[in-house]
This record gives structure tokens, sequence and C-alpha cells, in this order.
């Protein structure tokens, strides 16, 4: 999105009204599963039927199709990039009996949703127009979300205010964290598809997750270390499925080179009395 004039820090870029957002239908069983197969029937039948007279036609010609590149969509894993377990989360997050043509559906309601509560307290997802034009930017990002007037109350609609000037002809941005808070690496991969350029605000479950050279050798043996804190508190089943998830991870750090996890994961399996040949 490109400023055709310029934009003073504060000023309102866009607003959307509630009846003009992507919502689900309004059904007190409603949750954020059934709320995104709705979407996902939602857009492939307007794309079999390219239904011109639909109220949000022009909002979703303009959803990207034909591909996908979310970790939804994926075969099989990348493990140059990721751990054996972020793979494993991305299996589970994934709904069980969708074609690929559906699942790539499905990566892009997820790359632009934004949440909001119903009238019956469930957190479901929906479809901003408008806001799907921006792009993401952490420290130029507008904050997007629902507008409120001066005595707190929510107004009925969605929009987003400029954090910062900008000049015309310059592009224009939003922060797709919510509420001003940073995801972490591994959040914003698996939702949107790409690797932010920031790791500032990584947790340990994003360092275990990927495989970020910029998180350093120090960081990922702290990480890995944690692991295995805690583990007497484990029942048996549990410490079971500790340590192959560990065998695992040291196996393909083996075959990408993550000296990190040879370090870390071999005192792990020293401190459970684990000797055996990994």
């Amino acid at each position: 999105m490109i400023a055709t004039g310029d934009i003073d820090e504060g000023e309102l870029l866009f607003r959307v009204g509630d009846n003009l957002q992507f919502l689900c239908e309004k059904d007190s069983d409603a949750d954020q599963d059934s709320c995104e197969r709705g979407f996902v029937r939602r857009i492939m039948d307007f794309r079999n039927s390219n239904d011109s007279e639909d109220l949000f036609a022009p909002f979703l010609n303009l959803l990207p199709s034909g591909g996908c590149h979310n970790p939804l969509c994926w075969a099989e894993p990348d493990f140059k990039l990721h751990s054996a377990g972020f793979y494993r989360h991305v299996l589970d997050e994934t709904p069980k009996g969708m074609s690929v043509e559906e699942l790539e559906v499905l990566s892009v309601v997820r790359s632009y949703r934004w949440g909001y509560e119903n009238g019956y307290g469930q957190w479901l997802t929906r479809l901003i127009p408008g806001a799907h034009l921006f792009n993401h930017d952490a420290e130029k990002g507008s904050t997007a979300g629902d507008l409120f007037d001066e005595q707190g109350r929510r107004l009925g609609e969605f929009g987003a205010v400029a954090r910062i000037d900008y000049d015309e002809g310059e592009e224009v941005y939003i922060s797709y964290f919510e509420d001003g808070k940073p995801h972490g690496s591994a959040t914003v991969f698996f939702l949107f598809g790409f690797l932010p350029d920031t790791v500032e605000y990584d947790t340990c479950h994003d360092i275990l997750h990927l495989r970020r050279k910029e998180h350093g050798m120090a960081k990922k043996v702290d990480c890995i270390s944690k692991v295995g804190e805690g583990i007497e508190g484990v029942d048996a089943e549990g410490k079971a499925g500790l340590v192959e998830m560990l065998k695992e991870e040291m196996r393909v750090a083996r075959i990408v080179g993550d000296e990190a996890w040879e370090v870390a994961g071999g005192e792990i399996f020293r401190k459970l009395g684990i000797n055996e040949e990994l």
C-alpha cells in the first residue's frame, strides 16, 4: 500500500465497519476450527461460482491463489530450517481430511486472519477487507485492531492508526502483532510463512523450533538444556515421549550439522542415565 499523500503519526489510515468484515456465521456452537473451515468453503464456493454480485467479491478476488508458502502445505519437513518438533506442531495444527487445495486456501485465511470475540464468548477468526493490502513491518507498521472512543467503548469498526510519519510515495505498513505485542519467529513463520528480520523477542520455544544462525550457540545450548529440567516430575509415559523426541532432534541435528544439540542433547542423556547408541 503506497501513500498518495503525506501521513502524520496518529492519523487514521482506514476503517472497516463490522458489517463489511468477513465474519463467521453467528452460531453459539462456533469455534476457531469450524470458523476457519467455513471460510475455506466460502472462498472455494466463490471461486467456483465467480459471483460478481457477492458483496465481498472485490475482496475475495484479491486474495492469493494457486500456491502455498505456509508450513500447512508442506509434504515433508525441511530440517535445515526447523526442528522435528516444529514439524510435529504443524501436523497437530493442520486439520485432518483437507485436500491440498483446501490447505492452500486455509493458509491464506490464517495469513490474513484477525481475532475477535463473538457474543457467546468464543474467540474466532475474521478477515478484514483493506487490511490484507498492507505488508507487515514490526517497527514501521501502524497499529491495527478494533477502534474505541475516548471512553474506551468499542466503535464497531476495525482500523489502523499510523505509528510514524509517512511521506507521499512511501509504502505504508501495518503490524500483524496483536495489541503491539511481538510474536516469536516460530509463530510468525507458522502463521504467515515468513521469518521476521529481528529475533530479539524470540523465546526458547522459538529457538528450539527454528534453526536460525542468529540465535547463536550459547542461547541454543541454554534452551536445549532446559528441556531436561524437571523431568523427575514426569511420569514414565511422558519421560519416554521426551526421550524419543530428544533422540529424533539429535538425529536430525547430525544431518544438518546443528552442534548445539550435540553439546546440550548429549548432556541431557547423560543426566537421564541413557547410554544407548543415538
